[in-house]
């Protein structure tokens, strides 16, 4: 492992960093976090974080608490099976955050 790995227990750090993550996704890309000395990477991702400082702070907050990998259930019904409940709830779920994610992209 390298040394300024240790130094800064990037390990520790990531781990508990990721639990603060809402999706899997989320904590993946956490995890997989990494230290980095090229400055032209350094800027790009920094351009990313105030982009995204931008947008939190036009919207309120990103319109993603509630994303779920529906996938499966709809693969299932598209194959005629019968969805649970839950199934259901978590399909219909997703359809206000089609709108706000649209109000995300809009113009201020």
């Amino acid at each position: 492992m390298n040394d300024s790995y240790l130094k800064l227990e990037l390990d520790v750090i990531l781990k508990k960093l990721s639990g603060f993550a809402l999706t899997s996704f989320a904590k993946r890309r956490i995890l997989d976090l990494d230290v980095s000395t090229d400055y032209y990477r350094i800027e790009e991702d920094l351009q990313i974080t105030d982009e995204a400082l931008r947008i939190i702070t036009h919207i309120g907050r990103c319109p993603m608490d509630f994303i779920h990998n529906n996938y499966a259930a709809i693969d299932k019904a598209y194959k005629g099976g019968v969805l649970t409940c839950e199934e259901l709830y978590r399909i219909s779920s997703q359809t206000p955050l089609r709108g706000r994610s649209q109000a995300l992209y809009a113009e201020p």
